[in-house]
């Protein structure tokens, strides 16, 4: 307990309680048998959005990096290239997000296709698949595919204590792929780091 004081006069007491919540982390966990990922991935080196997987997925002989790709190991992870000779643009997202939203062994199904659609910008998936990862959600708006992934892979917790997990987006916006085309070359993108991650 702390008195917080002005002019020598009590205005506050701040009382601080230590709880500990089972099988979130500390003594008797079971963290430890769970994959996990104290950092995020870097999106932009091998085996992710390197400038030749880009220069694949979007079709074009040249592309160019976006001054918006960074990354920023305990939060988030962001990398984004432009087609050079024609509109167009790709882009992984890597981040941690609360286990309290997308933790599927927790979460009631409903309650994780609210949180996906919240997390995507409020618009209803159009296609929910049980694979890559624990669950996935397909969007599709104007020439944009994307794709959101629940890896239920933990992350590292957050500055309040709080479990996170870790989920992977990737987008692909191209006005000469039809959307099955998108969707196809996004999904072997993140099958093949699943594989990745589940392996190492």
């Amino acid at each position: 307990m702390h008195d917080c004081s002005y002019l020598g006069e009590r205005v506050a007491t701040i009382e601080f309680m230590i709880s500990y919540e089972p099988n979130v982390g500390g003594p008797g966990s079971s963290d430890e048998a769970v994959q996990h990922f104290p950092e995020v991935p870097n999106a932009c080196p091998g085996p992710y959005l390197t400038e030749q997987t880009a220069a694949g997925l979007l079709c074009s002989g040249t592309v160019t990096n976006h001054v918006a790709s960074e990354h920023i190991p305990s939060l988030e992870s962001q990398c984004i290239y432009d087609a050079g000779s024609k509109p167009g643009h790709v882009g992984y997202v890597f981040k941690f997000m609360l286990s309290d939203m997308f933790d599927v062994e927790k979460v009631e199904e409903q309650q994780l296709d609210f949180n996906a659609t919240f997390a995507n910008g409020g618009a209803a998936p159009d296609k929910i698949l049980q694979s890559p990862g624990e669950r996935a959600y397909v969007f599709f708006k104007g020439d944009r595919a994307t794709l959101f992934v629940i890896t239920s892979i933990k992350g590292r917790k957050n500055v309040t204590g709080r479990s996170q997990e870790f989920v992977a987006q990737y987008y692909l916006e191209h006005s000469e792929m039809d959307e099955d085309a998108k969707l196809g070359a996004l999904l072997i993108q993140a099958e093949r780091h699943m594989r990745h991650w589940t392996q190492e």
